[in-house]
């Protein structure tokens, strides 16, 4: 019986991809609290004014909009939530985001792979079949290095440019 990772290990994506969705999504906090903040007003107010009793006027009330925003803030912050890289006991699995937010899982069983090639900042599966496949970016990239190259010490599988630390950590 060949070695298998004993549970599973989730990569999350850099923090530099969290910057832009944590941005919307405060923006929509923000404008989702300024408008619940202009109905609580007097009618005097300008605030009010303009937010509540403009929507008269409006295609597209202030409400609907905020909460629009806000689900969209939400969900942004899901998407990029998607991202990484899981390493589990029957292989790898690479997660991305493509066009118009549709997730997109690649999954590369152990037997699949005949090498892993370690680079500066990324991993490069090479496939039984002559393919390679770059694994995408992840926060903790020293962690995941780590974990395939245990995985490719105990399974035999060839490791060109690791570390040479698979088992460091134990």
């Amino acid at each position: 019986m060949s070695y298998r990772p004993e549970r599973r290990q989730t990569f999350g994506p850099p923090v530099a991809t969290w910057v832009l969705p944590a941005i919307y999504f405060l923006i929509s906090v923000a404008f989702l609290g300024v408008v619940l903040v202009s109905q609580m007003t007097s009618g005097d107010s300008w605030l009010h004014r303009y937010i509540v009793e403009g929507d008269e006027y409006r295609i597209l009330g202030a409400r609907t909009l905020a909460g629009i925003m806000a689900l969209g803030g939400i969900a942004a912050l899901i998407r990029t939530a998607m991202r990484g890289v899981i390493v589990h006991p029957d292989g790898v699995e690479a997660r991305y985001v493509i066009n118009f937010g549709w997730p997109k899982v690649q999954s590369y069983t152990w037997m699949e792979i005949d090498r892993l090639v370690f680079q500066q900042r990324h991993v490069v599966l090479s496939l039984w079949d002559g393919t390679r496949f770059g694994l995408p970016e992840v926060r903790d990239h020293e962690a995941l290095s780590a974990a395939l190259e245990r995985v490719a010490v105990a399974r035999a599988i060839p490791v060109v440019g690791g570390s040479g630390r698979a088992f460091d950590d134990e």
